[in-house]
């Protein structure tokens, strides 16, 4: 009984983590193009090629963090140790999601919305991995 939750409680991780990966996307681009750059026609956020191409790059993080074990039980490791995977899982991401919509143009993107986007997630997903950690502490 105690697998069959563990492997829900992962799925349910995985899926929160695309989620917090998907709004940091909307977020970051948000905040680079309507308030850094002042441009009030934000069709990289209302597009449905953009949703897509954000969707599709939300899975592409939670396969990569899956390669880097994030989804594991992690009870008596280090804390640091799966920070630095989450910051270099992301880092892989950003930077092959970027390679393959320049090499395939696939949508005009914006290299200062990549950069907000690696801050934003990996501040995000770091911030609610100590949270969850703290909580299921507290609960144990």
């Amino acid at each position: 009984m105690i697998s069959k939750n563990q492997k829900q409680f992962n799925r349910l991780n995985a899926f929160t983590d695309g989620t917090l990966v998907l709004l940091s996307y909307l977020f970051s681009t948000w905040l680079w193009l309507d308030v850094v750059k002042g441009d009030p026609n934000i069709a990289a956020v209302t597009g449905l090629h953009s949703a897509l191409t954000a969707v599709i790059y939300a899975i592409w993080t939670v396969l990569i963090l899956s390669c880097f074990r994030a989804y594991r039980t992690t009870r008596i490791s280090r804390m640091g140790h799966g920070l630095k995977n989450i910051v270099l899982a992301n880092a892989i991401a950003v930077v092959s999601a970027a390679a393959a919509l320049y090499l395939f143009r696939l949508q005009e993107f914006s290299r200062g919305v990549v950069a907000v986007f690696y801050v934003t997630v990996c501040a995000v997903l770091i911030l609610k991995r100590i949270l969850l950690r703290v909580v299921l502490r507290h609960m144990r």
